[in-house]
Parts: C-alpha cells; sequence; structure tokens
C-alpha cells in the first residue's frame, strides 16, 4: 500500500439522487478503511484507494451543531465537585462497584 501524507487521505461519503437507499464511500485514509473493512467488503481496491457500497438503512448519521460550553466559575465548580463526591458515596454501596 502506497503511503500517503494526512493532507492526501480522505473520505467521501456520497448518495445518488437515483439511489437514495445505498451509501457509496471512497476512502484513502487507513483508519477509516479499517472501520469500513469491519462492516462490508470493498467492491474496488486499488493500492491506495477502497470503495465501498453499503444499504443506507444500515447506517447512522448525526448532522447537529456543536454547542460552545458556558465557563464555570469557582462557585459552580465547587457545587459540582460536591455533586460529584455525593454521587460517589452513593455508588459505593451499590453491587458492582469495584473502586
Amino acid at each position: 500500500m502506497v503511503k500517503l501524507s494526512i493532507e492526501e487521505r480522505e473520505t467521501i461519503f456520497s448518495i445518488a439522487a437515483d439511489a437514495r437507499k445505498t451509501l457509496h464511500v471512497c476512502s484513502t485514509d487507513p483508519q477509516w478503511i479499517r472501520k469500513l473493512d469491519k462492516i462490508a467488503k470493498p467492491t474496488e481496491t486499488d493500492s491506495v484507494t477502497h470503495w465501498y457500497e453499503l444499504d443506507l438503512n444500515e447506517c447512522t448519521f448525526t448532522l447537529r451543531k456543536k454547542t460552545k460550553r458556558k465557563p464555570m466559575s469557582d462557585e459552580m465548580k465547587r457545587k459540582a465537585g460536591e455533586r460529584l463526591a455525593k454521587a460517589r458515596k452513593r455508588k459505593v454501596g451499590r453491587e458492582g462497584y469495584n473502586d
């Protein structure tokens, strides 16, 4: 397999308008190739690129806007720490707790 620089590696997911139930994936990224090889066999390969066709009903995609976390004040951090400590004390008595 030819080694590509990080800038050259890519994975493309596409759904054609005339075949909306099939997900076409083309990848030159070894990390994505390993993940895809676990769930499907490539339909075609060359020294660098692997192509896959997946049933879209067996795939899940989540598109969402990433939210920013609000910065915590010292008082908020202290209260959160107290809640966490209290929850950990309650958990110690439960079955299956190994700490």
